[in-house]
């Protein structure tokens, strides 16, 4: 069960990061900045 999660909440990050690496990409990193700290939070 434990490992399940932490598996979850790894691939929901890495979900997170790729989001923010693409937002990177085709926006300014002002927006970028707040994406991270939105995928940071609960």
């Amino acid at each position: 069960m434990i490992c399940k999660s932490l598996r979850a909440q790894h691939a929901r990050a890495r979900a997170g990061h790729a989001i923010a690496a693409h937002l990177s990409q085709s926006l300014g990193s002002k927006e970028v900045q707040l994406g991270q700290t939105a995928f940071k939070l609960p």
